[in-house]
């Protein structure tokens, strides 16, 4: 009875130990789970004080509330493996997205040298007035910060 009272006030300490029972039910009483109480009953002459001392147990563990929350991993490798995952998956779709719009091949990965040196020409090309507005690529957001950095260096 102390052990599910003290569940219900959520008191620091619960005393689990008390009794076989409790000890025993432990994690479904105070755990982070979902419970549901079955109370097994006989309606024999011989069993009535066992019978309405389960009743009891039964009505004063129904009062107890549990929050079940899904356990999520904090360890920091496990989260990066999970958001490169992310990552490359969001990739994938942005590729899909544009096959499927009729767009031209779009990286949305990091830039090469050999791509960041072609960016390069194009600026220059286009602060040289060598080449029009549509000189400069603006397809990924990445190609946009490049072209930044390229406008930066060059002034």
């Amino acid at each position: 009875e102390q052990t599910v009272n003290a569940l219900s006030r959520r008191d620091q300490h619960v005393p689990f130990r008390q009794s076989k029972l409790t000890s025993v039910l432990r994690d479904a009483l105070g755990g982070n789970c979902k419970t549901v109480m079955l109370a097994c009953v006989w309606p024999h002459d011989d069993h009535v004080e066992e019978t309405v001392s389960t009743c009891r147990f039964a009505q004063r563990v129904r009062t107890l509330t549990t929050d079940a929350v899904v356990n999520e991993s904090k360890d920091p490798h496990v989260l990066i493996r999970k958001y490169e995952r992310q990552i490359a998956e969001l990739k994938q779709e942005l590729a899909m997205r544009d096959t499927f719009a009729g767009r031209t091949a779009v990286n949305y990965g990091d830039m090469g040298e050999v791509e960041r040196a072609e960016l390069n020409a194009k600026v220059r090309s286009y602060l040289n007035g060598e080449a029009g507005e549509d000189a400069v690529p603006v397809e990924s957001l990445k190609q946009v910060k490049e072209a930044f950095r390229q406008f930066k260096a060059i002034y």
